[in-house]
């Protein structure tokens, strides 16, 4: 351990030397979880471009030509922030053309210059970033444990979830041996855990890494599904299933109620609070950028991201966001408008 704390310690200071050492929080490894991934990467480590992508202007494709500017958001936060983004359209009389899709094609529309803002539902990795972009940090997101409604347990410890996603335990009866309602009791041990994911944006840092750090950890029982609507069908489907989502995503596809959130470390996702303090283990970062070059900058872009940071509040209970104000507030460290920190742990 000691070792392990030099290494890091010698990582930070040399880091430092960018930034400073009190903006460096990126860990190679979290010292108290060593099943955790990164939350947030290095905002100094810049994917170098050739000469004539950076002098390249943004060039829209058909869906956005005739805009004043351009938007590609990712799926689990673009329905969020479109009011605001329309409301700012009809402010300033300008034409906003957007599109829903996610931090792949965001990253891609972005690459290619296709696009003046791209939104983000995890931290960038080093491929997201180019030269001229800069990430604005609008907040943080619970991404929420749900089980089956007829499931008893209402509470896992941080490590017990993280070992059910291993594989490591294997039935509900060893977290919680209440009987599970509306399933009919039949041979001892059948109680064997459905465990759901969606390992998305794999190679970027944040988001269900903090559960644990790359997919080869998951156990090889994990059920991988590709989309949102399939991770709650499968909660719904199935009395054992457990999964991880964003909250109003739950409630607005399980129309029944069928599922239902549970706790971490007796913690609800719903506690902003605590999730503002840091102490909630599992959050998504949302984020838009913008160009600060001259052959790609869009000044209405840069008053859309602001406004948009501005009002982030209005639509932060609803959703249950913790926006970048209350986590300056709280002690999150940033690099310029880039959450790239957590709080300090007391």
């Amino acid at each position: 351990m000691r070792d392990h704390f030099n290494y890091s310690s010698g990582l930070i200071f040399a880091v430092a030397l960018s930034l400073s050492s009190h903006l460096w929080a990126v860990e190679e490894k979290n010292l108290d979880n060593l099943l955790k991934g990164k939350p947030f990467s290095n905002p100094t480590d810049i994917t170098q471009m050739p000469a004539d992508w950076q002098a390249k202007p943004i060039a829209y494709r058909d869906w956005g030509k005739g805009a004043t500017l351009t938007i590609d958001a990712d799926q689990q936060f673009y329905p969020l922030i479109l009011p605001i983004v329309e409301r700012y359209a009809k402010e300033n009389h300008i034409q906003i053309k957007s599109k829903e899709g996610t931090c792949g094609t965001a990253a891609k529309d972005l690459s290619e210059k296709a696009i003046d803002i791209g939104g983000f539902c995890c931290p960038p990795a080093k491929s997201d970033r180019l030269p001229g972009l800069k990430y604005h940090t609008l907040g943080i997101e619970a991404i929420v444990v749900m089980v089956n409604l007829a499931n008893p347990t209402n509470d896992l410890t941080y490590t017990q979830l993280q070992q059910i996603y291993q594989g490591k335990i294997v039935r509900w009866s060893e977290v919680n041996p209440a009987p599970f309602k509306t399933v009919a009791s039949s041979f001892a041990g059948d109680d064997f855990i459905d465990s759901v994911g969606r390992l998305h944006c794999k190679q970027r840092p944040g988001h269900w890494r903090l559960l644990l750090d790359n997919e080869e950890q998951f156990s090889a029982r994990l059920d991988n599904v590709g989309n949102i609507a399939d991770m709650i069908n499968q909660v719904v489907a199935k009395p054992y299933a457990i999964g991880f989502e964003e909250l109003w995503q739950m409630e607005r596809l399980d129309k029944l109620g069928k599922a239902k959130a549970i706790m971490i470390n007796s913690i609800a996702a719903t506690d902003l609070e605590r999730l503002a303090k840091g102490e909630y283990p599992l959050y998504n970062t949302l984020s838009l950028t913008t160009w600060e070059d001259d052959a790609t900058r869009n000044p209405q872009a840069e008053k859309l991201v602001q406004y948009v940071l501005d009002n982030m509040d209005e639509i932060a209970r609803k959703y249950g966001i913790v926006s970048a104000q209350k986590l300056r507030a709280a002690g999150w460290i940033f690099h310029e408008n880039e959450l790239i920190g957590e709080p300090p742990r007391h």
